[in-house]
């Protein structure tokens, strides 16, 4: 009896972790985010199961403006490090297991959950990125702003 409860969780876990997988759009190829997180995610429909995939390109490297001098940083990582704001019993996961990316890569996280009729609402979310990148072979850790989208259930 034991043996058999104990391969239902391990059978039921990984039914969990299977639905919680994105592959990165492989038809994205510029920089950036997608979709684009300024025009909000779908909306979510209370009683239905919610799923939306972002998907990442993260370039080899960038130009910034450090002290007045414009400088090309090669990027090592970029990944997710937190999301704030999500309706209760939504949860996030990224394709990787530590949610990061390394440049010249693409990435994606999906957000999921099951909206109940309480829940409806907008919810503004705060994705919170960190990059590494390297000047001169100095690796620079950087907490880029978070990205501000929002769920409308």
């Amino acid at each position: 009896m034991m043996k058999k409860l104990l391969l239902l969780c391990v059978f039921i876990a990984a039914i969990q972790f299977a639905q919680a997988q994105c592959t990165p759009n492989p038809a994205l190829t510029q920089a950036g985010i997608y979709p684009d997180t300024t025009t909000n995610l779908p909306l979510a429909a209370a009683t239905s199961p919610y799923l939306a995939q972002i998907d990442a390109v993260i370039p080899n490297d960038t130009v910034i403006d450090y002290s007045g001098n414009t400088v090309l940083v090669s990027i090592d990582s970029i990944g997710v490090t937190g999301v704030d704001g999500l309706p209760a019993g939504f949860s996030y996961a990224t394709n990787t297991a530590s949610g990061f990316w390394k440049g010249g890569t693409s990435g994606c996280l999906i957000i999921q959950g099951n909206p109940t009729q309480a829940q409806v609402g907008i919810y503004q979310l705060n994705i919170f990125i960190t990059s590494y990148g390297n000047i001169s072979g100095l690796s620079i850790p950087e907490n880029i702003d978070k990205i501000k989208t929002h769920i409308g259930v």
